[in-house]
């Protein structure tokens, strides 16, 4: 892999993706937080598009899920949202996607392989959730 910006902080190194993958954190935090300031009853163009963002996802994952969707859509949501960004962000010059590390795709996977037993076990009881 070609040079790219790090710093130590003690002995944690961090790397280029975990900063980019901060900076991906901070931008969806900022516009969600952003664009639910000042909802409204008959929405606003912004409204409308986040409305319309959510709404997709939400019968996407109703498709899949509809006993379960409004339980698992911040989840599910969130996941999508960070991919899709993460991977075009790599459409910016000098910027890498933070996806082709191998620890964040890693850490993404290990983050869903357990969340997926946790909503499991959440959902069925632990006895009911075993048995499966």
């Amino acid at each position: 892999m070609e040079n790219e910006f790090s710093f130590a902080l003690g002995p944690v190194v961090i790397g280029a993706s975990l900063i980019t993958t901060w900076a991906i954190m901070l931008v969806i935090t900022l516009i969600a937080w952003f664009s639910t300031r000042h909802l409204e009853i008959l929405p606003g163009s912004l409204q409308t598009l986040v409305e319309g963002i959510v709404a997709a996802i939400d019968e996407a994952i109703s498709a899949v899920a509809p006993e379960h969707g409004r339980q698992i859509l911040p989840f599910i949501a969130t996941l999508w949202l960070f991919l899709i960004v993460a991977n075009l962000v790599g459409l910016i010059p000098e910027l890498h996607s933070p996806t082709r590390d191998l620890s964040v795709t890693s850490a993404l996977a290990v983050l869903v392989f357990f969340s997926v037993h946790w909503f499991g076990i959440k959902t069925q009881g632990l006895k009911n959730y075993l048995h499966h």
